[in-house]
């Protein structure tokens, strides 16, 4: 079972119904993940092949290598790289592209060569970028080893690439979404748990004037608690002994007389 979740179908509208001017900025949104679809189609290929010879070398030293402090790191190279082929980054793209287009055509290799019909809805592409929200994580960690580190930092740029530019989608069509009416809050913990985009201005005014104002208030009030030095300490002391008199002195212990016989034997 894949631990990637995978969005749910978008909500598509007719192209007519967006703005002429953001038509240019949506043509070029899709061409750049066009050219981040192929990119990761030819390193995720070559990454697959190096995955393939990791995990042959796996079980063939297995039960030789188990309990070497290397091979457990040969085990964690080689789950990292498992979850990062889980991805399956080409689908997670060629969805972003197909929901730009009729969904129920029969071929959509054909319609991709034309233009685009549709617009998914800026929530659907919120879910696809939590959706891949670790793999640069991900992807740092498979860069140990030395063969996959060259196609990492390649796909790593891949996905920057591809990220700014679902986030520049994502921009054009959040301004098409009808505004939000902020909420009034009493209680200051409420307001925080806001989005910041909700917050009306007077209310994070007050919240913020009320919260200098405290620190402000607190750094004026005296210590309660009187500094301790050396000095107090050393007053203790000399108290203590006053009280309990002179120090107890110990007794020499008294030398046994010789007599007679030990000066024979040399005692």
């Amino acid at each position: 079972m894949s631990r990637l979740y995978r969005p749910p179908p978008t909500n598509q509208r007719s192209r007519d119904t967006l703005d002429q001017a953001l038509h240019f900025s949506v043509d070029s949104a899709l061409k750049n993940l066009k050219k981040c679809r192929n990119q990761f189609k030819t390193i995720l290929s070559t990454f697959q092949d190096e995955l393939d010879i990791l995990e042959r070398l796996y079980y063939k030293g297995k039960n030789q290598h188990r309990s070497a402090l290397f091979w457990k790191r040969v085990a964690e190279t080689r789950r990292y790289g498992s979850r990062l082929n889980e991805t399956d980054l080409v689908k997670l793209i060629d969805d972003m592209q197909h929901s730009f287009f009729d969904t129920n055509t029969d071929n959509m290799k054909k319609a991709l060569k034309g233009a685009w019909t549709y617009y998914p809805d800026a929530k659907s592409l919120s879910l696809a970028m939590q959706s891949g929200a670790f793999i640069q994580y991900i992807v740092l960690l498979v860069a140990i080893v030395s063969r996959m580190d060259i196609l990492t930092v390649e796909l790593l740029a891949g996905v920057q690439h591809a990220s700014s530019t679902v986030r520049h989608l994502h921009d054009i069509l959040e301004n098409l979404a009808p505004p939000t009416s902020p909420e009034v809050v009493s209680q200051g913990l409420d307001i925080i748990s806001m989005d910041p985009t909700q917050l009306d201005r007077s209310a994070l005014d007050c919240l913020v004037s009320d919260t200098i104002k405290s620190e402000t208030d607190a750094s004026r009030i005296p210590t309660l608690f009187p500094s301790v030095t050396h000095d107090s300490f050393l007053d203790r002391d000399r108290g203590i002994l006053t009280e309990t008199g002179k120090p107890e002195v110990i007794k020499r212990k008294k030398t046994k007389k010789k007599d007679e016989i030990d000066d024979i034997f040399g005692f």
